[in-house]
């Protein structure tokens, strides 16, 4: 299916990196505390491209994702995301008591998180969006005046940079995110992609897999 294919051990994308981030020592320390943290840092030393697709293994496609596809072929279109129904820190901040969380990164860091940003879908220009430098600066801001992000720092910091680039927009309804992925195409014929993150993984396989499954025979039959 994919005969492009490369696949990076962890081993070979920790050297890279190594080396990639000799002079960004936050930046080299941020990657390793939390796994997410590889979807940020691990582009710089790997990604030779200019157009990139990120997509969470919770994701799953079941129509032609035409946005995306579009996007891939047209890199300055600028960034495309799947758009949440909370803002990126809300949950985290309540489940470990950090009140007005998100406010602080802002506030340190002098810029905004994009609305309801969520980083499980995404397409980009790499060298449009990507500034580690600038990530660096952030991360010393955030250090200094004691802001700490127990987890998903990745889908903070991709927001900050998706605002600051002022070309982010998200990705149309049909790329359903969460409590929308329960919904499936019953309800929502039209729909391409489901995301499905948080309390609603648990439907990936009971209701995501069949919807997949059901899309690809409806794709044979109309090729037939």
């Amino acid at each position: 299916m994919f005969p492009c294919l490369t696949v990076l051990s962890r081993e070979e994308t920790d050297a890279r990196a190594h080396q990639y981030f000799e002079g960004l020592p936050l930046c080299r320390e941020a990657r390793t505390q939390f796994d997410f943290s590889l979807k940020l840092f691990n582009l710089g030393c790997t990604a030779g491209t200019r157009s990139i697709l990120m997509l969470d293994s919770d994701v799953i496609t079941v129509a032609r994702p035409v946005e995306l596809l579009e996007a891939l072929e047209q890199p300055e279109t600028g960034l495309q995301y799947n758009e949440h129904f909370r803002e990126p820190l809300e949950t985290i901040a309540s489940e470990f008591r950090l009140p007005d969380l998100q406010a602080r990164v802002e506030r340190a860091c002098e810029t905004r998180v994009q609305p309801l940003f969520n980083s499980g879908v995404m397409s980009f220009n790499k060298d449009e969006i990507l500034d580690y430098a600038v990530i660096e600066r952030w991360l010393g801001r955030m250090k200094d005046q004691g802001v700490t992000i127990p987890i998903l720092s990745e889908q903070t910091l991709f927001g900050m940079l998706a605002h600051s680039s002022g070309r982010a927009r998200p990705l149309p309804e049909d790329y359903r995110v969460g409590r929308g992925a329960m919904k499936l195409r019953g309800a929502h014929p039209d729909t391409k992609m489901f995301h499905f993150m948080a309390s609603t993984k648990n439907y990936f396989f009971s209701l995501g897999v069949p919807a997949a499954l059901r899309a690809g025979e409806a794709a044979g039959n109309n090729v037939a």
